[in-house]
């Protein structure tokens, strides 16, 4: 399990090996933006509460989190739950770190306007001045 301190000490060792590259020679803009940026980093884990690791102990780990999984693992992620492809749509895992969901139409119902039933000359029907519609 990782602290804000030793987060912060992970970060404070990132200055020493840029202030002894040449950068700070070489491109003295870039080596400035990377100095504020780690110093931002280390200023805003001091003010926020971090913690990484098991969710074992006074919770806030990551088992405490909410999870969307392809697997039943509730045994290690007790708020997860499990995706799980209903009719005509299917999960492609194949692209690491991805899932792409896609469906496909099925038949269902159509919807076709009442006649009066002629082939040749076939004649609205109507209802309160709207034409009558049935689902077949």
């Amino acid at each position: 399990m990782a602290s804000n301190e030793s987060l912060i000490k992970q970060i404070d060792k990132l200055k020493s090996p840029l202030a002894t590259s040449s950068l700070s020679q070489t491109n003295q803009p870039l080596f400035q933006v990377i100095t504020q940026l780690i110093d931002i980093l280390r200023g805003t884990i001091g003010n926020i509460d971090v913690t990484i690791g098991g969710g074992g102990g006074g919770g806030g780990g990551l088992a405490d989190q909410q999870y969307i999984t392809w697997i039943n693992n509730l045994a290690n992620l007790p708020n997860s739950r499990v995706a799980v492809a209903g009719t005509g749509i299917t999960l492609d895992l194949s692209v690491a770190g991805q899932i792409t969901i896609s469906s496909t139409a099925t038949g269902g119902s159509q919807w076709s306007v009442l006649t009066n039933g002629d082939v040749d000359n076939p004649e609205l029907i109507y209802a309160d001045g709207d034409v009558i519609m049935v689902e077949t």
